[in-house]
């Protein structure tokens, strides 16, 4: 289990490509059964709600909700698996796990731990590598307003379901932030864990003599905000349009105290490959989009999903290829990944389980499932049970 962190900023970068994990709910049938995995009693019950709810976080930073439910001494890779998520991935640099699984996850944490601004404590848990190269380029930035400049170019890389921009004004530099809808409660947990880590880690780059001259948050106060006062030292507002913190123009230009220009830039060139290898994803994310949507029809055909995502199969195939892969092949990852998913919960029946992913007989799904994981769904689900 996790303990304590040590310097948060002392560890090197290493890139290392991981598995991506995209886990889309579609269809009203897996939007179903994707809310007994998790528990949540508020599903989206449409397409469009679901599709609503797609993009991707980087696994790593989930390692902060562990070590926080840790100093609660809460299994943090249990909640984790119950929300869907694969616990090992998280020591994957580039691996990511889908957007709204892990809103999901923060929501349960905060029901667990009965701390309503659970996210705030995330301040005293997080590491720089947890970010990947982010926040080591953040702090190696000349100033608090190249840092923002390289955050809102970079954010993705963290969350892909984000949104972020920078607007000036006479008084200073705003940071505004948008994102997908998710659950009220995991929507106001994430926005307190994104303020909480950003100020600190502008404070460190400042060394520690920065606060902003305001704060809001787009979700309603439900008790006294003494805490989100004394922690970000100035003005909140919540029931805002918009997440946003903004900056004294006479603190967006000071110094930072770590700017390395030469780290800066051989950091940025890590971002840039990673935010380009993400955008080529693009097309595989759509696709496997489709075939989800697809997949409680039967096998999903090839030219349907090339019509689904506005291309001859001709020109699918070509573009596929040129990312070193096949249709045939992501089909297989997108089966096997939700598979892997679905038999974690004991309420969906494996018959049930068979049909949402496109096999016409179970006999059918067992032989995939012991091919791609070595046991039959039923043992791979008790061995699962019993840990």
């Amino acid at each position: 289990m996790f303990s304590a962190p040590g310097s948060r900023f002392s560890a090197a970068l290493t890139i290392v490509r991981g598995q991506e994990m995209l886990r889309i709910r579609d269809s009203s049938r897996l939007t179903r059964n994707a809310n007994r995995l998790t528990g949540d009693a508020n599903p989206p019950t449409t397409r469009a709600e679901a599709l609503s709810m797609i993009g991707t976080f980087l696994a790593s930073e989930v390692r902060i909700l562990c070590r926080l439910l840790d100093s609660y001494q809460i299994d943090g890779f249990e909640l984790l698996r119950q929300a869907g998520l694969n616990s090992a991935l998280i020591e994957e640099p580039r691996a990511r796990f889908p957007f709204d699984r892990v809103a999901i996850a923060w929501k349960r944490a905060v029901q667990l731990t009965g701390k309503s601004h659970l996210g705030l404590g995330a301040v005293k848990f997080y590491r720089a590598t947890d970010f990947h190269g982010l926040a080591v380029v953040f702090l190696a930035s000349q100033n608090l307003r190249t840092a923002l400049e390289r955050l809102v170019r970079y954010h993705v890389v963290i969350n892909s379901a984000l949104s972020m921009r920078l607007e000036r004004h006479s008084d200073g530099l705003d940071l505004l932030c948008t994102t997908v809808r998710v659950e009220d409660d995991a929507q106001c947990v994430m926005e307190d864990v994104r303020a909480a880590i950003l100020v600190d880690l502008c404070r460190t780059g400042a060394d520690g003599a920065l606060n902003p001259i305001e704060v809001a948050f787009t979700y309603t106060v439900r008790e006294d905000p003494a805490e989100h006062t004394a922690l970000f030292g100035c003005p909140v507002v919540f029931g805002a349009p918009q997440w946003r913190i903004s900056f004294a123009l006479d603190d967006v230009d000071r110094p930072f105290l770590a700017s390395n220009r030469e780290l800066a830039r051989s950091n940025d060139e890590v971002l840039d490959r990673m935010v380009k290898s993400l955008r080529e994803d693009d097309l595989i994310s759509h696709v496997k989009r489709a075939m989800i949507d697809e997949l409680p029809s039967g096998t999903p055909a090839e030219d349907v999903i090339a019509k689904a995502v506005s291309m001859s199969t001709r020109s699918l195939q070509r573009r596929l290829a040129e990312e070193r892969t096949s249709f045939t092949e992501l089909l297989a990852v997108v089966r096997r990944e939700l598979a892997e998913q679905y038999v974690l919960n004991p309420q969906i029946p494996v018959t049930e389980i068979s049909y949402m992913l496109g096999f016409s007989e179970v006999s059918a799904f067992s032989r995939a499932f012991k091919r791609w994981t070595g046991r039959s769904p039923v043992t791979s689900r008790q061995q699962s049970l019993a840990h």
